[in-house]
């Protein structure tokens, strides 16, 4: 049984905070292999708002299950 769920902007926040990192991981490895700056911005970019609306929507969907979760045991927090 779940005790709390994040919230809207909690959500929002991990998702822009991942995406934005990922994307300039993505962005860094495609210069790496083309050694175009141009390519890897615009390669990034569509990374970017892409997977922010998919995982956006994974997170809140993973929010509506209980799977994995435990009580916290009597005497502890």
């Amino acid at each position: 049984m779940n005790i709390t769920k994040d919230t809207f902007e909690k959500s929002v926040v991990k998702t822009l905070s991942y995406r934005l990192s990922s994307s300039l991981i993505t962005s860094m490895l495609i210069y790496i292999f083309t050694r175009q700056w141009k390519i890897s911005f615009f390669i990034g970019g569509i990374d970017f708002f892409v997977k922010l609306i998919w995982y956006y929507a994974h997170e809140r969907l993973w929010n509506h299950s209980d799977w994995g979760e435990t009580l916290p045991k009597k005497g502890k927090k």
